[in-house]
């Protein structure tokens, strides 16, 4: 880590110093409070992984195995660290820190774990008789953003936050409102309604794509695509070539299915699109199209898209490269963070949790996903 890992422990001055403290002192009630609560059985509000590991000090912020922490793979908020880095960042009405207040409420976090690790190596190195390098250099490699360590998640959110602190954007104010409802920057998304509107939305987006795009040809037995819930496709993501996708990849079958639309469309809607083959002035036949029927048609399929686009979004998340149909599963955990933002009028942004990198990666990635409105 270069110089980066010897300015890691430069000291604070008096003022600052008062302030990481009370922190730091937070930090000690609460997590000490979260795991007499645990040990009780009484803790009844989120549940909170405390490895055999991290009762030692030591481990509690870094490991030299990094399977210590291998639960943060699954809720990185399952430890009492980033945690706490997460409540902190909250007012007491429920609204969020500014992006620039909660970067500093962060980096305060990020500066205790590193003084919590100096005391311990420092304890150690008094009680062996070793130089003070041996224990720090040991868990050094472990203080940075690609750690798989709560020091490693808080410097994600410092990122962030730093990075919105810079621009015009701010943390837009989010409060339930009711049970069902919440409140975005003064919108209120009231759930069952958009529940109600996105069953709407799907019903006539599939009414659209069958009777306006395949204008009522059956996908089964005019075109052949044959898909089920249980049906499975394979797409390497290794290849990255040109025109690679998974409907070409002959270990799904799909290669018959290429310019099936076009050839089904001229045996059984025979005149629709075309006003019939006849030969141009070289004497070649060419097909003769109906300009003002076959602009209405893309008109239709380009909307078809958008609305898929948009219930792709809204119900399951950014799609894969490849796996463009059966892949994408929708798994609404109790571990799983998703939410509304509204960024300016007219602007909503859902951000969810994207199990197709997760289940590939094995971590957890935020994906922000928005669309503008009318």
């Amino acid at each position: 880590m270069g110089n980066a890992s010897k300015e890691a422990f430069k000291p604070l001055t008096k003022g600052p110093g008062k302030e990481y403290a009370r922190s730091m002192a937070r930090w000690f009630v609460f997590v000490l409070r979260l795991y007499q609560m645990q040990v009780c059985q009484n803790q009844t509000w989120y549940q909170m992984t405390f490895t055999d590991e991290q009762l030692d000090v030591h481990a509690f912020w870094v490991a030299y195995n990094e399977e210590t922490f291998a639960h943060l793979e699954k809720d990185n908020f399952d430890d009492p660290t980033t945690r706490f880095a997460a409540l902190i960042c909250l007012r007491p009405d429920g609204t969020f820190e500014t992006p620039r207040n909660a970067s500093h409420l962060l980096v305060q976090i990020k500066y205790f774990i590193r003084a919590g690790l100096l005391m311990w190596a420092h304890m150690r190195a008094l009680s062996s008789g070793k130089r003070l390098s041996y224990y720090t250099n040991s868990f050094l490699p472990s203080l940075h953003r690609d750690a798989e360590t709560p020091f490693g998640h808080i410097c994600d959110a410092v990122g962030l936050a730093t990075k919105y602190a810079s621009t015009s954007a701010h943390a837009p104010n989010v409060s339930w409102s009711g049970d069902d409802s919440l409140s975005v920057e003064g919108y209120t998304v009231y759930w069952p309604k958009l529940v109600d509107a996105l069953h709407d939305l799907l019903a006539s987006t599939e009414n659209l794509l069958l009777t306006g795009v395949f204008k009522s040809l059956d996908p089964v037995g005019d075109l052949g695509l044959e898909l089920t819930p249980e049906t499975t496709i394979k797409d390497v993501l290794s290849e990255t070539g040109n025109r690679y996708s998974c409907f070409t990849n002959p270990a799904n079958g799909y290669g018959h299915l290429e310019g099936r639309l076009a050839s089904t469309f001229f045996t059984k809607l025979s005149g629709y699109l075309t006003k019939g083959v006849h030969k141009n002035a070289e004497g070649k036949e060419v097909i003769t199209w109906d300009l003002k029927e076959a602009e209405r048609w893309l008109d239709i399929y380009d909307e078809c898209v958008q609305r898929l686009c948009l219930l792709t979004t809204m119900l399951g998340g950014q799609p894969a490269r490849g796996t463009k149909i059966t892949s994408m599963k929708l798994v609404n955990s109790a571990h799983r963070v998703r939410g509304v933002y509204v960024l300016r009028p007219g602007v909503l942004v859902f951000v969810g949790m994207y199990g197709k990198t997760t289940s590939n990666t094995t971590l957890d990635r935020l994906v922000a996903h928005q669309f503008l409105g009318n």
